[in-house]
Formats: C-alpha cells, structure tokens, sequence
C-alpha cells in the first residue's frame, strides 16, 4: 500500500524569542527577581509561528486504486511542533544542601483554524465549529536537588523517548503538518522512527553524575492503549515504570 504523500513549504517563519529560546531549563532564564533573603522567581518562553503551505495525496494501493481520500492543499499561520512557551519558575534558597524549584510550563498555539473568528480553544469559537488555538499546561513540577541528586514530583515530559524528541531537528521547525489549520502542533517527526513521549504526572529519580553517566527512573500514571479498530487495554491497576540510562 502506498503511504499518502505529504509534504509541506515553510515560506516564511517568524520566530521570536521573547526571553529565551530554551524554555525546559529554568536556571538559564533570561528574566530573575530575587530577594536578599535567597529566593528567586524567574520567566523564560519564545513565540514560535509559521507559514506553511501543504500539499497531500490520496492513500492508494499497489494499483493506484484510492483507499482514502485525502488529497488537500492548504496554506495556514500556525504554530510548528514546539508551541509558543510562557513559564514560571520558583527556586528556594539552599537549605542542609538541598535546592528546591518549582516550574509551571504554558504552551500556546497561535492558529485560528483558517476562520477569522476561530479565536477559542478548540471547538469554541469558530464559524465552522473548530477553533484552532490552545492553552497546554505541560509542565507543573516541583524539584529537589542536592549531593543525591534530584527528585521531581509532578507533571513533566515522560523519560521513555523523551531525548528523542528533544534531539530532533524539528524541534522548533515544522516537520510533518498533520493538519495543515487545525488545533494542536505539528508532528516534527513523531511516528517516523519515534513516537511522542508526551508529557505526564510522574515520580522521578535522576541519580548524581558519576563521571558523565546517570540513571533515571520515574512511577508514571499508566495509560490505556488503543488500536486503529477502537478496541482498548484499560487495565489500569499498575503503575508505569520507565528508566533512562545517560552519558555525556
């Protein structure tokens, strides 16, 4: 079966960083207030936006026969696979050696689902039913570090294929649209030879530095699995484990 083709024309990209580009460390934020008694609050985000114009074909078979008919072309401003960022971030003083820090982590689209009025979040909004941009609240995590290494409670992006994506190239581009107008991001290059970490409510231990190698292992909220013909595994009574093993 021949797969759809897809591809897609950036022809033109405005990105701005409006504090700072790299938004998931909050020690390199380029905005700090602090107090003489040793707390900290700091901000960081970027405005990230494109224009992509799309082009798709029908899924055929081996025989040019149409399985599905999804031929579309279309041009939108919209955000790519990184959403727009806003992001709070509270650090302790240190205290018996131990630095503690919370992040709250908004990540905005910027699209209106082609429709003027389509200023709502999803399905609010809109002439034709759709609105197109979103608030995602990702990230919502408290940290404790210290000579032990670190401990985070919270929502955060899930350890299993989480460098993948935060090594893609794609990663503030557009990659694959998916939907050229529509809510959410783009795909980057999620399902095609990795699939989306997303992020979760978890309890994470990431152990110290020992001379560039660290582990990582974090109790994750299960997840149901589904399948294209809607059947689903709902056994929801374990909780998921996931391990990253690292050297730099």
């Amino acid at each position: 079966m021949k797969r759809a083709k897809v591809s897609s024309a950036i022809i033109g990209f405005l990105g701005f960083a409006a504090l700072l580009l790299v938004a998931s460390t909050p020690a390199k934020a380029a905005f700090v207030v602090g107090g003489e008694n040793g707390w900290q609050m700091s901000f960081d985000g970027m405005i990230n936006a494109f224009m992509v114009y799309t082009v798709q074909d029908n899924v055929q078979d081996k025989n040019g026969n149409i399985l599905s008919n999804t031929a579309t072309q279309g041009f939108s401003t919209r955000t790519g696979l990184l959403p727009s960022i806003f992001a709070f971030n509270v650090k302790s003083p240190t205290i018996d050696g131990v630095d503690y820090a919370a992040r709250i982590g908004l990540y905005p689209q910027i699209q209106n689902n082609n429709s003027r009025t389509g200023f709502g979040p999803d399905t609010i909004g809109a002439l034709d039913g759709g609105g197109g941009s979103r608030i995602d609240i990702r990230e919502v995590f408290f940290t404790a570090d210290g000579k032990f290494g670190q401990f985070l409670i919270g929502r955060a992006l899930n350890l299993y294929q989480g460098k993948n994506i935060l090594t893609d190239m794609t990663l503030i581009g557009v990659g694959v649209p998916l939907d050229t107008a529509g809510a959410g991001t783009t795909l980057g290059n999620i399902g095609y030879g990795y699939s989306y970490p997303s992020f979760g409510p978890q309890f994470r231990y990431t152990s110290p530095d020992f001379s560039g190698l660290k582990v990582a292992l974090a109790v994750a909220d299960p997840s149901r699995i589904g399948s294209a013909n809607g059947d689903w595994a709902t056994k929801t009574n374990q909780p998921r484990f996931e391990m990253e093993l690292s050297y730099a």
